[in-house]
């Protein structure tokens, strides 16, 4: 283990010691500019420790890709909220490093329980459905010959929207199995020439798809919600911090949230047709309730998936997953700017950032978000009722146990954009459908024709 504290300046931040040096060339011509030379170089210093810290923490990661841990850095901001004052305020911040769970953040920790005061289940009285089991046969239309994951406008198919940072990977890789198994020239007696079912499972919102439109008898329409504030954490560790390479401080944490990350985002994905101002949060989200066949919940996606293959009549073979991408691992940065693997880095709470999310503010932005995920979350309920509660858990269970067999057999068998040490894996020996969709494909595939399983996954 090691730690250090480092102290900065909230001033803008050059990032090379060129600019240092530029910073100090200026000074020598003019000893008044003494103070501003202090921020530059302290900034430009610290913007340095920062991008060693990283690359450190990533060169480390692939030193110990062999063994078997699984979480491989532990940062935790040990200060209280940072100073939002535009004053060049000093931070002193610690950043740890340990093979430890992170106390707060993806993983729960008390963070989980401070999330129950304000999304409250206990007495929610708002929207819901009952999802009902899919009327007709498994919605394979052609698809034309299309290329794979496409954002064109479709009206039949399985139609999948896909909000980020949702866990939204796992099901695309679910249906990419789907529209490949279900191909009727695949069934016994077939004369179809099909190569694969249509279907949409790209970042895109519902109206640019024209979901709205879509034909009910030959499409089925299915979305996934996650808490929103766990969302607004994974999405900012994700694309700003790991991805981005910003120093998670508490300031640039609001500014982000504030300015990106309220603005009810699932909402706007999944609304199949343009919003009135007028209307109310109630309805707005009972529309969307009523527009989809089925709409599953992150922080509940084995009951979710297993919901899913009664209501589409599926095999528990269909809902079988490797689990992709997470943090602590190496995903696909930015090839053109030579970082094609990024390290995940796990998220966490400062004091500040917790405050920030307990905020009134923060519920009222997001508030057609979480009335939303408590819809989603509560037709879940009234959908395992309906099928009958012990059978659903019965499901569970055989799902869970069937889930545990599939990660033995397909351990070392998937390999994404990047291999568990962050190198770039090239693309022919990827296992993916495409890009770094579907890797797991193969392998369920093989797993599904062992001996001793037929019967469990039928």
């Amino acid at each position: 283990q090691f730690s250090f504290t480092m102290t900065t300046a909230t001033a803008p931040v050059s990032g090379t010691h060129a600019a240092a040096d530029a910073a100090a060339a200026s000074n020598r011509r003019n000893p008044l500019a003494s103070s501003s030379l202090l921020i530059v170089v302290a900034t430009a210093l610290v913007t340095w420790i920062v991008s060693t810290f990283i690359f450190s923490h990533q060169h480390h990661a692939r030193s110990i890709a062999t063994t078997s841990s699984t979480h491989l850095m532990k940062r935790r901001v040990s200060s209280s909220s940072l100073s939002s004052s535009s004053s060049s305020a000093a931070v002193s911040k610690k950043l740890n490093h340990s093979h430890d769970k992170p106390e707060v953040g993806r993983q729960g920790g008390h963070f989980k329980k401070k999330l129950r005061s304000y999304i409250n289940m206990t007495s929610y009285t708002g929207p819901s459905t009952s999802w009902q089991v899919y009327p007709h046969s498994f919605p394979c239309v052609d698809d034309g010959d299309e290329a794979h994951m496409l954002i064109t406008p479709a009206h039949e198919g399985l139609l999948f929207q896909r909000p980020v940072k949702t866990g939204s990977t796992t099901l695309t890789a679910i249906i990419l199995r789907l529209v490949e198994r279900y191909v009727p020239n695949k069934r016994v007696g077939s004369n179809s020439s099909m190569k694969r079912c249509k279907y949409r499972a790209m970042h895109a919102t519902s109206r640019s798809l024209e979901f709205g439109q879509r034909k009910k008898e030959t499409s089925y329409l299915l979305s996934v919600v996650r808490d929103p504030t766990r969302k607004a954490i994974s999405r900012y560790f994700h694309f700003d911090v790991s991805v981005g390479q910003k120093v998670p401080t508490d300031e640039h944490f609001t500014q982000i949230m504030r300015r990106v990350y309220n603005q009810n985002s699932l909402v706007d994905d999944l609304t199949t047709k343009p919003v009135a101002r007028t209307d109310s949060k109630a309805k707005v989200v009972q529309q969307i309730l009523d527009d989809y066949d089925f709409i599953a919940v992150t922080e509940r996606m084995d009951e979710s998936l297993v919901v899913f293959k009664m209501l589409l009549k599926l095999d528990l073979y269909d809902i079988l997953y490797i689990k992709a991408r997470s943090s602590g691992t190496f995903s696909n940065g930015d090839v053109a700017r030579g970082r094609p693997c990024v390290y995940l880095v796990p998220s966490f709470l400062t004091p500040g950032m917790q405050a920030f999310f307990e905020s009134q503010e923060w519920k009222d932005s997001n508030s057609k978000d979480i009335l939303l995920y408590q819809a989603a979350y509560q037709s879940l309920d009234n959908t395992i009722d309906a099928l009958g509660r012990e059978r659903v858990q019965n499901e569970v269970t055989s799902f869970q146990e069937a889930q545990t067999l599939a990660a033995d057999f397909c351990e070392d068998r998937v390999r994404g954009f990047c291999s568990p040490g962050g190198t770039l894996i090239p693309e022919k020996e990827r296992t993916c459908v495409v890009w770094g969709e579907g890797c797991d494909f193969d392998c369920l595939r093989d797993f599904r024709t062992r001996e001793g399983l037929k019967q469990l996954l039928n």
